[in-house]
């Protein structure tokens, strides 16, 4: 289990119920782009927020190969896989900021060349994207930039896809104040299989440890 390490706001859990526990099918909200509205296949609606929801189709800019540093866009329909022919069993989401410690204990973790994400998706076939959502500065919460981003990369070399969000449409899943915040997708169906606050306490070495012993949980056959 990953560790809380901050409390989700009043208003952060009004607005995800307001998007995500009602009866209205939810239709991509808060400015995410449904499905209709892309060209490249993905599963049809309704959608949602929570663990056993479809999550909407959404597009991004952001750099989709972590060596190069170009803003194109990251879509959620890149890691759709229903076949198996991308090779990916799961999809870890995960959201973070600059001025977090946990994010940063994170990111370190991951961008471990012999454990971290690429080993991890080498062996259980995980596709890793992030959003950087903010920058380094918890007084002003601004939504992170491209300096931002190539501050984050020069700190950590995080081999998979992060995006920028500047009009925050992500925060219809997760609460800032949460961060960092991870969200597992099932490839073939794009359902939300499991979300959590926080990150694993303890070394390095326990932190990919228990995220391996999490995500091995949820990898599809």
């Amino acid at each position: 289990m990953r560790v809380s390490l901050s409390l989700t706001s009043l208003a952060g859990l009004a607005c995800l119920c307001a998007l995500g526990c009602g009866s209205k099918p939810y239709d991509g909200g808060a400015g995410l782009e449904a499905p209709a509205n892309s060209t490249a296949a993905y599963p049809v609606g309704p959608y949602g927020t929570r663990t056993g929801d479809t999550i909407a189709d959404a597009t991004f800019l952001g750099y989709p190969r972590f060596d190069d540093r170009s803003l194109q866009p990251v879509s959620f329909h890149d890691f759709y896989d229903p076949d198996g022919s991308k090779g990916i069993k799961l999809i870890d989401f995960s959201a973070g900021a600059i001025w977090c410690p946990p994010c940063n204990e994170e990111a370190a973790a991951l961008s471990d060349t012999a454990n971290g994400a690429q080993a991890l998706r080498d062996e259980l076939g995980v596709a890793f994207v992030q959003n950087l959502t903010e920058g380094d500065n918890p007084a002003s919460p601004l939504p992170a930039n491209e300096d931002d981003l190539n501050q984050w990369l020069d700190s950590y070399s995080l081999p998979f896809p992060l995006f920028l969000d500047p009009s925050k449409k992500m925060s219809a899943y997760f609460d800032a104040k949460g961060i960092p915040f991870g969200m597992l997708i099932d490839p073939r169906t794009m359902k939300i299989v499991h979300t959590q606050d926080g990150w694993f306490g303890g070394t390095s070495a326990q932190q990919l440890a228990g995220l391996r012993d999490e995500l091995s949980q949820y990898v599809v056959p």
